[in-house]
């Protein structure tokens, strides 16, 4: 049984945004894998002064992408038994909703019940 051409073109579309983000998910850890080895033995004392910034700004570039790949992935499951116009109103309500309670991606607040994992310490090493 052949697909209208329509459902064909959205399911195309969702894959190449998939592995589009996918793609960039890969690529920051990569980059962030070769900035933390190339700070730690180039900077004296980065894992102390520089890692929590440094995995700070990595969260705040990694949220949108992750955000937008739950949200295509949302898309592509149930895509066969809701219509498209359905799926991404529900989407955008959902990430509009996320926001407007004010714990968006990568939001940080001393009164937030979420809040970021302390890195991992590296003072055993200085002792040595």
């Amino acid at each position: 049984m052949k697909t209208p051409a329509h459902l064909r073109q959205w399911d195309y579309a969702l894959t190449v945004v998939t592995v589009a983000l996918l793609g960039t998910l890969g690529l920051q850890s990569f980059i962030g894998t070769a900035y933390v080895w190339w700070a730690e033995s180039v900077i004296p004392g980065w894992q102390i002064s520089g890692y929590p910034d440094f995995m700070l700004v990595m969260n705040v570039i990694a949220a949108p992408q992750v955000i937008a790949l739950v949200i295509v992935m949302g898309l592509c499951v149930p895509k066969r038994l809701f219509d498209r116009t359905a799926l991404v109103i529900v989407s955008a309500a959902m990430l509009g909703a996320e926001w407007r309670r004010g714990h968006g991606p990568a939001t940080r607040r001393p009164d937030s019940r979420y809040s970021w994992p302390s890195p991992p310490s590296f003072r055993w090493r200085l002792s040595l």
